[in-house]
């Protein structure tokens, strides 16, 4: 019996995290974002792993698998998105304005997997985020840009910058 060609090829590794994922709702063989990988490494994409090496305000672009949204109250009445995505080698905290809202669009609360364009934002000795531009639905690779054009933007302030005392002379 030994002998005998198999009946079926041996699933690819994306068939089996697709399976996988179909039947228990978790990836076991590999994550999910490991079958991107070509499409991650053309747009340049940062792992959260080596987020933390980066300077407040780097351009960067990150990826993942979502695992969480929120969008708490402000005080300001204004709506913030905060979406956590999983890279395989970390989260990654992204915070989304009313300008990256605008951009983004309903991409912002049903896609699985997200592209995300923004700016590093340093949180704390340990902690880095990224302010996001824009974000895409990995999904759909019609929708995502040009990897030529995504990088060369330059932050926007999260808050006015603080005034200057204006100093008179008598």
């Amino acid at each position: 019996m030994t002998g005998l060609p198999p009946e079926h090829p041996e699933p690819s590794t994306e068939e089996k995290v697709r399976a996988e994922l179909d039947t228990m709702n978790i990836e076991v063989s590999a994550h999910l974002m490991d079958g991107h990988a070509a499409l991650l490494a053309s747009y340049g994409v940062t792992r959260a792993e080596d987020l933390l090496g980066l300077r407040n305000g780097t351009e960067v672009v990150v990826a993942g698998v979502r695992v969480s949204t929120m969008t708490p109250p402000m005080r300001s009445g204004k709506r913030v998105v905060f979406i956590s995505v999983d890279d395989g080698s970390g989260a990654v905290d992204c915070t989304f304005f009313d300008e990256a809202q605008a951009l983004s669009g309903p991409v912002l609360f049903a896609p699985t997997m997200l592209l995300v364009h923004g700016h590093t934002r340093r949180t704390g000795p340990r902690g880095i985020g990224v302010q996001a531009v824009q974000a895409w639905d990995m999904a759909h690779p019609e929708t995502l840009p040009d990897p030529a054009t995504v990088l060369g933007s330059q932050p926007k302030p999260s808050r006015a910058p603080a005034r200057k005392p204006q100093v008179t002379t008598s």
